[in-house]
């Protein structure tokens, strides 16, 4: 999300059945409304929680029907529909998945493709690497948010959106 080209990456390692992410996505859409040009957001995957590896495949298929955003905030929404209390009711989330605009018969066939299981494994190597243990999980240009907080992520967005600028 954001430009390509932006100075200031943020790689958010998030589980859509997480409560502590779904509080952080009004603080990540803030960081990105203040640095429009500046920041792009790179969201990556933990399936932490009961149900998440299913809902990330719908996210996975969202991105190809550049629906990420939207789904990702209708799953955040009706989070307590679909990731209650660790008891996961995956039928929910596809049907909240659709209702924001998800094609579904194309979101299903992406969603168990070879490509998608391949990416799963490779966001769980990853998480493996970089001893990701929590979501969300926030790196800044590379640097790992040390002291989780939203004014500790805004502080090192805002001094790095800084460093960029004069360089």
């Amino acid at each position: 999300m954001g430009p390509a080209t932006a100075p200031v990456t943020i790689v958010e390692f998030l589980d859509p059945a997480c409560e502590a992410c779904r509080a952080f996505a009004p603080v990540v859409k803030q960081v990105m409304f203040l640095y429009p040009n500046e920041v792009r957001v790179v969201a990556r995957f933990a399936d932490f929680h009961p149900g998440s590896d299913e809902a990330i495949r719908i996210l996975l298929a969202a991105r190809e029907q550049d629906k990420f955003e939207t789904v990702l905030a209708a799953l955040f929404d009706g989070q307590d529909q679909w990731a209650a209390h660790h008891s996961p009711n995956v039928a929910e989330a596809w049907k909240i998945a659709i209702a924001a605009g998800l094609n579904e018969s194309r979101a299903r066939k992406v969603a168990q493709s070879d490509e998608v299981s391949q990416r799963l494994r490779e966001e769980g190597e990853d998480i493996v690497a970089l001893q990701v243990s929590r979501t969300p999980t926030f790196y800044v240009n590379g640097k790992l948010l040390q002291e989780f907080g939203a004014q500790q992520l805004m502080e090192l967005v805002t001094s790095e959106v800084k460093a960029a600028a004069s360089n």
